[in-house]
């Protein structure tokens, strides 16, 4: 509940508005639903499993737009993140993705957001590539990147800082810092080309 005030607030100021809002609750007891149902737009859903990738994979099966975009709930996106990346992706029918740069709340630079949240994806991406693999419960995300770059997703990153990715001691990453450290070496070495079958 902390951050989800300045999270929905970014999305609904985005000068590009989206079609849908879509809010997976994964059973938060803090008055986070409570404050997203005062806002029209927004459809809750009560997640029916558990991990980042299965919330991921319940919002793409729930949207019905051909394009999709994720903000986890202690994120902001900047105001024209959605208009940049439309615009991308309506003029440039060949790329399958793109992306912008996130500044972290305790850097002054920003790097390429190789994460969901800096992201817009046309909808067939999934149905090609596949969805979040439920196996990971903390590196999903940086699993789904490797698996689609291996097999050619075409996308784009512009330079523009385009998402805010706070970071505070609950981040998975932080919190489970020893869990995301075993599955990353070990989705580093499952896409590593030498351990793949010629």
């Amino acid at each position: 509940m902390e951050f989800i005030g300045s999270c929905i607030k970014s999305i609904l100021d985005q000068d590009h508005p989206s079609d849908e809002i879509i809010a997976v609750d994964g059973g938060s007891t803090d008055g986070t639903v409570e404050y997203l149902a005062q806002f029209g737009k927004v459809v809750i859903i009560h997640q029916n499993g558990v991990g980042i990738a299965n919330a991921r994979n319940q919002g793409i099966r729930a949207s019905k737009g051909e394009l999709i975009a994720f903000i986890d709930a202690d994120d902001c996106w900047t105001n024209r993140k959605l208009r940049i990346q439309h615009e991308i992706l309506r003029a440039h029918s060949e790329i399958e993705a793109t992306g912008g740069h996130l500044a972290k709340s305790d850097e002054r630079e920003s790097v390429p957001a190789m994460t969901p949240g800096g992201f817009l994806f046309r909808r067939k991406v999934f149905d090609h590539y596949g969805l979040f693999n439920e196996r990971w419960e903390v590196a999903a995300d940086h699993e789904w990147f490797l698996r689609a770059i291996r097999q050619g997703i075409t996308y784009n990153i512009v330079p523009d800082t385009l998402l805010i990715k706070r970071i505070h001691k609950n981040n998975l990453s932080i919190l489970h810092k020893k869990k995301y450290r075993e599955e990353m070496m070990n989705i580093f070495r499952q896409n590593d080309p030498s351990n793949l079958k010629q």
